[in-house]
């Protein structure tokens, strides 16, 4: 394949110490010698517009010169998984496809799992899943972090081990420099080792709009799988992380987001669901999810509408992250909102009383979220302690499985937001 030119990223440098700022996130400059063009192939830009269709990358001027600041958000018309298509759209989409059948396949599309799981033979399965997404932070280095935390996630959240990648780029090759690549592709390669995980090759294309992603591969013992069916009345929910990222990277983008909350942000984001997921592994868990674009509330929907059950959760209970209650009115992006909207007709209730901020966050579209988990109500406050003492310090327990509606009334809800 002439494209599995991402095997590793460019060689590492050290990137130059910025001046300290209080007001404004810090923005990486670009390193100051170029590296090797790790790029690849070229392709046609992937636009909304027809007439953008056969159009190629902008040639306004080659690239801009080393050390010249590069702003990705410029390049991004959102940010991380808040382009995702929304969920009431591509259930549009994918109504009456016909679907290849196999009986190896474990978990397939109809559930919207994690991953599929795939049985290669009576002790081992594969568990495949692919993330991509536009640019959530300018620092290159961080995006890339985020990306391999995000794309591997879905692996953790299935209870299997990730054990490939492959990097899928897209971007500008005229006006972004190839060091900025290099600390995209950097980044992800430093958590995949983290992981330890292999990068095994990938592919690029050239158009207007940058996107960076893996497509992961992972094992697990057949019939092991966690998926997001499997809740049981009675039940505690656990979420590993705090929300807010949606909000905040939009923020971010205006220069909204001061110093501290935008290291806080980052931390989040970087951090590996991998420890939430062993942690939680030595508990009775019974269902788990990772929250990303379609918020906490979008994503136990159809963990609700799979098992049969009906989940509540508990509004003063979320964890959030620092500033992102204070900048919900200003900065809640699209498609947190389309995810609102969305919730509302798939038989969500969001009780009056409940603060109309947190009740925004609730949807608030994630990037590399945390795990929600299902886990055995006399188990679950042991297993918050777990995930504290394994660096998971703000997990915590945010609502209940009960039984589902006794009615087939599809006016009644199966998630609940209350105060």
């Amino acid at each position: 394949d002439e494209d599995m030119d991402l095997l590793l990223p460019g060689g590492e440098e050290e990137e130059e110490e910025e001046e300290d700022r209080t007001d404004a996130t810090p923005i990486t400059a670009a390193h100051p010698e170029p590296l090797p063009d790790v790029s690849g192939g070229a392709g046609v830009p992937l636009e909304a517009e027809v007439s953008d269709v056969t159009a190629p990358a902008p040639e306004s001027e080659p690239h801009p010169p080393s050390g010249k600041r590069i702003r990705l958000f410029d390049y991004a018309a959102c940010a991380g998984c808040a382009g995702k298509v929304d969920s009431a759209r591509l259930a549009e989409l994918l109504h009456g496809m016909e679907l290849p059948r196999s009986e190896n396949l474990l978990v397939s599309i109809e559930t919207m799992d994690d991953a599929g799981v795939y049985r290669l033979d009576d002790r081992t399965a594969l568990v495949q899943t692919v993330d991509f997404f536009p640019p959530i932070v300018d620092d290159p280095t961080a995006y890339g972090r985020i990306v391999a935390a995000n794309s591997l996630s879905d692996v953790w959240a299935m209870g299997g081990r990730p054990v490939t990648a492959m990097n899928l780029l897209c971007y500008p090759v005229s006006l972004i420099p190839p060091e900025v690549i290099a600390g995209m592709l950097a980044g992800g390669n430093e958590k995949l080792a983290e992981a330890g995980v292999c990068l095994v090759g990938g592919h690029s294309v050239d158009q207007k709009e940058m996107l960076y992603g893996m497509s992961v591969t992972g094992l697990i013992e057949s019939g092991r799988a966690i998926t997001n069916a499997g809740a049981r009345a009675g039940d505690k929910l656990i979420l590993t992380k705090p929300l807010g990222s949606g909000v905040l990277s939009t923020a971010l983008r205006e220069d909204a987001v001061p110093r501290a909350g935008y290291e806080a942000m980052i931390r989040v984001m970087e951090r590996l669901n991998l420890y939430a997921s062993k942690t939680l592994a030595a508990f009775d868990t019974s269902a788990m999810t990772d929250v990303t674009g379609y918020g906490l509330l979008g994503h136990a929907l159809p963990m609700a509408r799979n098992a049969g059950v009906s989940m509540v959760f508990w509004a003063a209970s979320l964890p959030l992250m620092e500033g992102a209650r204070e900048r919900v009115r200003d900065f809640l992006p699209g498609a947190s909102v389309m995810n609102r909207e969305a919730a509302r007709a798939s038989r969500c209730y969001i009780d009056d009383l409940v603060d109309g901020e947190v009740a925004s966050l609730a949807f608030d579209a994630q990037t590399s979220g945390g795990l929600l988990a299902c886990v055995c109500a006399e188990q679950a406050e042991d297993a918050v302690v777990a995930l504290h003492e394994a660096g998971d310090l703000e997990s915590t327990i945010v609502g209940e499985v009960f039984p589902g509606p006794v009615s087939s009334d599809d006016s009644e809800p199966i998630v609940s937001l209350i105060p």
